[in-house]
């Protein structure tokens, strides 16, 4: 059986998860901030859902980057 070398450098999926922990913790940080406003009165449930799009609009690009 033959084997093939990796196409991607060492390292590669250590570095793509690291990323996508940070991420998935920045965005938790601030789906948790527009949570605990709105509870606070200072966005409405209305306003908390609309920021909740938009940051989901805004999560698509930035998870689809490679680095």
């Amino acid at each position: 059986m033959r084997t093939y070398p990796s196409q991607q450098p060492a390292g590669t999926l250590q570095v793509d998860t690291a990323r996508g922990v940070a991420m998935n913790l920045i965005f938790l940080a601030i789906y948790l901030i527009l949570f605990t406003r709105t509870l606070d009165g200072h966005f409405t449930v209305g306003e908390m859902v609309m920021l909740i799009q938009m940051v989901t609009m805004a999560r698509q690009p930035v998870t689809m980057m490679s680095w």
